[in-house]
């Protein structure tokens, strides 16, 4: 069903036909800085927003689209962990800072990736883009900026 087509230093699978599941290059936005997909903005920051406003209870949130489903699948995530009931934002605000905390590392490792990199040839914006994005996405953008920076290392 798939076949793999060798590109110069780069391999991508196809699927035949060229339908859904065909492979795609990211988009590239503004000096070279490598953009992942608009759903993964969408489901990361609508995620950690509703983590947030369940955690926090943020005045209006609970006019946020799937507010209250969110909120009962904290609060039953965290009975079941602690065996006591109401502890649902508390559990909330943990998942939120390990989160916020997670980004940050990623975002460091991508600064340290970058400014190791002799391949990569970033200017300083470009560094500070692909370290912010990374901050605010996460795995999704440090996978792009690991995977262009071997392909960089591979050319000639």
């Amino acid at each position: 069903r798939h076949r793999h087509v060798q590109i110069p230093h780069l391999q991508m699978a196809f699927t035949e036909g060229g339908g859904r599941g065909a492979a795609q290059r990211p988009k590239t936005g503004a000096g070279g800085v490598q953009v992942p997909r608009v759903g993964w903005w969408v489901v990361i920051l609508y995620g950690l927003t509703m983590t947030a406003a369940v955690g926090y209870r943020w005045e209006g949130s609970g006019d946020l689209p799937l507010f209250a489903t969110c909120d009962r699948v904290a609060s039953t995530a965290a009975w079941a962990a602690t065996g006591r009931p109401g502890t649902g934002p508390a559990a909330a605000r943990a998942v939120f800072a390990a989160a916020v905390a997670a980004h940050a590392a990623e975002a460091a490792y991508a600064a340290a990736t970058i400014a190791s990199a002799t391949s990569t040839h970033c200017t300083n914006a470009e560094a500070a883009a692909w370290v912010l994005q990374t901050f605010v996405l996460g795995y999704p953008s440090l996978r792009l900026l690991l995977l262009l920076q071997r392909r960089k290392q591979h050319l000639p």
